[in-house]
């Protein structure tokens, strides 16, 4: 057996009680493997309650362990990084509290508030830079302009506020908040420089920062919102709004348009 056989039995031997053994190893060394394997069970479900903190404090220890546990049996960590382990988590916690929606909204936005504190660095485009960037503008190049959000972004669709709970959450040794109100919404996650921040907002808006994302151009996200709205007037105000609002909070990295080409921040 050379060392690549044996590292790979002993990794099989770690995650698995009942896998087949070289018949050379004896009973001292399946006691030094139980060490290690305790140690790596207690090492992932230490990750997991640093990455699920908030919904650890909401559901209590023990359902939190016995959650974290299905989830890594379901779904045993392959990756080389701990910052991995939560993925598909939130999907866990949804089906095993169908009764309580805002646990699996809560476990997805801290799990999207992980990724966003190691997403890719994307500059923010601030004021002074958008003023720069569209001071020429005709309106095709307005109706055609494309917006690039930072790499941090992340919009889920939540059935509570799990924005509320989360904030509400961020004392240990604060009382449990109430239930949050259950109603159909957005959580967006980006990131302030190095923080994760998070708001809640609307379907629509959630939906039009999803397309933008995908490249629709602003005329014609203005001509979604128009589906959406009551009045045209109704429509371009919260096309408008939606564009400040992202502008002031750092969401874009990037505007450009059909003529001008690209422009970012300075």
């Amino acid at each position: 057996m050379n060392l690549a056989q044996v590292q790979d039995r002993f990794l099989a031997g770690i995650l698995d009680e009942a896998a087949e053994w070289p018949a050379q190893w004896d009973a001292r060394m399946a006691r030094g493997l139980a060490v290690y394997r305790e140690n790596h069970r207690h090492a992932l479900m230490e990750a997991m309650q640093s990455t699920f903190e908030r919904t650890r404090r909401w559901v209590g220890d023990a359902a939190f362990a016995a959650a974290a546990a299905h989830h890594l049996i379901l779904r045993p960590p392959t990756g080389w990084t701990l910052d991995a382990i939560g993925d598909g988590f939130p999907a866990t916690a949804a089906a095993l509290f169908p009764r309580d929606p805002e646990v699996g909204d809560l476990a997805a936005l801290e799990w999207a508030m992980h990724c966003a504190f190691t997403a890719a660095d994307g500059g923010c485009l601030d004021l002074d830079a958008w003023r720069a960037a569209t001071c020429g503008f005709t309106a095709d190049d307005w109706a055609g302009m494309r917006l690039r959000p930072g790499p941090a972004l992340v919009v889920l669709d939540v059935d509570s506020d799990c924005v509320g709970l989360w904030r509400a959450l961020a004392d240990d040794g604060a009382s449990p908040p109430p239930p949050p109100t259950g109603r159909a919404a957005c959580a967006i996650v980006w990131r302030e420089g190095w923080q994760p921040v998070c708001c809640l907002a609307t379907r629509v808006e959630g939906e039009a920062l999803r397309r933008i994302a995908a490249g629709m151009p602003y005329g014609a996200l203005c001509e979604w919102l128009l589906g959406q709205a009551a009045t045209p007037e109704e429509a371009a105000r919260e096309a408008g709004r939606m564009l400040a609002w992202w502008l002031q909070s750092g969401l874009l990295a990037e505007v450009s348009s059909p003529s001008a080409g690209d422009h970012g921040p300075p």
